[in-house]
């Protein structure tokens, strides 16, 4: 009897741990980029007017988003200027004051049209560019995970094996659970992977906003920014049932001892 009780609560257990909510953000249907839901940070536009190349472009018209500048910023060879490179980036508005966000996975379709870099972005803080930038770069085709703070990049790991290409559609599942952080990518029409291809463990931030962003990085030649978003979830893990029914079976097997 006690052995059929504990199979029972462990196949419960196994059920529940499985479950994670699946939040559809936006797959920008709408034509619009809701300013209800999204913040926009456009470095291409100063107190002083659009710089030369600006200002930068957030268009949902196509039903997709597409980030992009209206000219041709200029390189800056050898260093990451998060400022001067064209950056744009649309911030989910409640993940800024709700704590889910920070844990979980940020999921999209993306396709680069210039030889730029496109990142899905977590914990960000927008007013200092600090954030953990998954990134893709279509000007040398690696997969990145990068930790931005104060706007200067540390390169936490590339993604073996994979590249990608100007024009291409990517699925990207970007995860920060606790101190590890995840990226899965796999093209459109192939088949999706059962695993992460890079994991890397940094514990600098733990909670902040959620991101769309698109721009020069450091080497990039004079080009416009072109990238496209679409079809944006989060996925939600539900660690707590299967601590709460872990301990019950625990407590089950002590109980058992003592009898």
């Amino acid at each position: 009897m006690l052995k059929t009780r504990l199979t029972a609560i462990v196949f419960m257990f196994m059920s529940i741990s499985c479950v994670a909510q699946e939040i559809l953000l936006d797959d920008f249907s709408s034509g619009v980029l809701d300013p209800t839901l999204w913040i926009q940070l456009d470095t291409n536009v100063t107190d002083d007017g659009p710089k030369p190349w600006g200002p930068g472009v957030f268009d949902a018209s196509s039903g997709e988003l597409n980030l992009r500048t209206t000219g041709v910023v200029p390189a800056t060879p050898g260093r990451f200027e998060p400022e001067n490179g064209g950056f744009l980036a649309a911030g989910w508005l409640a993940s800024a004051v709700d704590p889910t966000f920070s844990n979980g996975t940020l999921r999209a379709k993306m396709r680069i049209d210039t030889p730029v870099a496109a990142s899905l972005n977590l914990r960000s803080d927008l007013t200092t560019f600090s954030s953990y930038n998954f990134n893709l770069n279509a000007d040398d085709g690696i997969f990145r995970i990068v930790r931005f703070e104060n706007g200067a990049g540390q390169l936490l790991g590339e993604l073996p094996g994979v590249t990608l290409s100007q024009g291409e559609d990517w699925w990207v599942e970007a995860t920060s659970i606790g101190n590890q952080h995840s990226m899965k990518v796999w093209q459109v029409g192939s088949a999706e992977p059962d695993q992460p291809q890079l994991t890397v463990t940094d514990d600098t931030f733990s909670q902040g906003m959620l991101g769309l962003g698109a721009g020069l990085s450091a080497g990039d030649m004079d080009t416009m920014v072109n990238a496209t978003f679409d079809d944006v979830t989060f996925i939600v893990p539900e660690p707590h049932s299967a601590a709460i029914i872990l301990s019950g079976i625990f407590a089950i097997g002590l109980a058992v001892r003592r009898r």
